[in-house]
């Protein structure tokens, strides 16, 4: 059992891509499971949530991999609370580089390079404070594509959505890898999958 009690808020994003930045906090802790959605959507979720609290501090980001869409306001949180950024070894240059994170293909050239990344080479579980993250590497839809545990709740990215599966027609997509992924996540205990783009689903 989680030793602290956990909240967890869905911040869907403003734009065409909808998706989704999961805000987790604790007493004590708060990180974010991507980061598609503006620091002020973020805020205003929380304080929503919360009578008016201010958000706290965001200890960390968690990304599922690291696609624009789902990194897209890594520069304004990095400048806000210089986070540790977690990503799957090998992808740290990803972030930054439009062919790998798909930007080209819509214009945008995303080239944020944030400074605290922290490169996962294992599925050791992480902790942040009272928090702890499982990571389970799923590639298929990315070579980066990271699903992360927290407790019964699993955050599956772009590989397994309520209606259907990740696409694999971007720079490092496999779909051999993709099915091996799926049956990976299916096989961990949960609640709920929490996804990247739609509703959170049994």
């Amino acid at each position: 059992a989680l030793e602290a009690i956990m909240e967890i808020l869905r911040v869907i994003s403003n734009n065409a891509l909808r998706q989704n930045t999961y805000l987790i906090t604790t007493k004590n802790t708060a990180i974010l499971i991507d980061c598609g959605a503006p620091l002020s959507s973020i805020a205003k979720e929380y304080q929503y949530h919360h009578e008016g609290r201010k958000l706290p501090n965001i200890d960390a980001i968690f990304l599922t991999h690291t696609h624009f869409d789902h990194e897209l306001y890594l520069g304004e949180l990095d400048r806000a609370y210089k986070p540790d950024i977690f990503v799957r070894a090998g992808c740290k240059d990803y972030i930054h580089d439009p062919m790998y994170n798909v930007s080209n293909l819509y214009d945008l050239n995303l080239t944020f390079k944030p400074t605290n990344v922290v490169e996962l080479t294992t599925e050791l579980p992480i902790k942040i404070k009272d928090l702890i993250i499982t990571p389970i590497f799923t590639p298929g839809h990315s070579k980066c594509s990271i699903t992360y545990v927290i407790g019964d709740c699993v955050f599956t990215g772009d590989t397994l959505f309520s209606g259907g599966i990740g696409r694999t027609d971007f720079i490092g997509g496999d779909d051999n890898e993709l099915n091996y992924s799926i049956q990976k996540i299916k096989s961990v205990k949960h609640s709920l999958y929490y996804p990247g783009h739609g509703i959170p689903f049994k």
